[in-house]
């Protein structure tokens, strides 16, 4: 099975690679120029050699997308509607009220009842939603990845019943590291509760306890109430991320 198309238009290059939701797609300037001609020649060349490959969704993510990137990917057939938003805080922030129970995520035990909670609060999502046990895995797998920093509510045996989580990640490739929600969720059956915000907060707690003084997570732009949530627990927009997706068929 194809796993990558490359292209190059007057030295300019392009990249795709196969995700288990589809295709990621990278443009570079390289030695040429990544004009508007330029950025349609290589996005159409990926899409070709993404079709020879059985075809699949292609994503092109664009932080601080200009209008020229917009020109680029609508010319290659590409829909620019998703926007992803980067949301960063300061650390510590005040510890939720009141204090929430949390344990730690057990690999192998826990993970048919966190998925059960994931597809159900992310059942409307194009990737989050589609989780499986070897994503799962394979995330656990990445040198990332801890335990502890991966937050179940309630309190219980591993398992046990999950009403909500919040997956933290440390980014310490970069100086000073940065904390991360990674994933957060409730359960639909508690949404209202304030579970959420209580969540949030376990997770920033966690990661501040870890000595980290900046947090960030990505969400949709258009997921008002996640966006009112973070902006009422003090987080700013960084950047945005807009998502140029197409549908390549065969």
């Amino acid at each position: 099975m194809v796993s990558e198309v490359q292209a190059e238009v007057d030295g300019a290059q392009g990249r795709a690679w196969r995700e288990r939701h589809g295709w990621e797609l990278e443009l570079a300037a390289g030695r040429g120029r990544l004009d508007v001609p330029v950025a349609r020649e290589l996005l159409a060349a990926l899409v070709d050699g993404i079709r020879g490959a059985g075809g699949g969704v292609a994503r092109w993510r664009v932080p601080t997308a200009t209008t020229e990137h917009a020109r680029a990917a609508s010319d290659a057939g590409f829909d620019g509607r998703r926007r992803l938003v980067r949301l960063d805080r300061p650390l510590p922030a005040p510890p939720p009220e009141p204090a929430l129970a949390t344990r730690p995520f057990v690999p192998g035990a826990d993970d048919d009842e966190w998925l059960r909670v994931n597809r159900a609060a992310f059942h409307w999502h194009p990737e989050q939603g589609i989780w499986t046990h070897e994503e799962l895995r394979a995330r656990i797998a990445e040198p990332w990845f801890d335990p502890e920093g991966f937050l179940l509510h309630p309190d219980g045996p591993p398992g046990s019943p999950v009403h909500g989580f919040c997956w933290t990640k440390v980014h310490d490739d970069v100086d000073p590291a940065v904390g991360e929600i990674f994933v957060i969720a409730v359960d639909p059956e508690r949404a209202g509760s304030g579970l959420g915000r209580r969540l949030v907060l376990a997770g920033l707690a966690h990661l501040a306890g870890a000595g980290l003084g900046h947090a960030m997570l990505y969400t949709e732009r258009d997921n008002a109430p996640a966006m009112a949530l973070y902006e009422s627990l003090g987080f700013s927009l960084h950047h945005e991320v807009q998502v140029f997706t197409r549908d390549v068929t065969r």
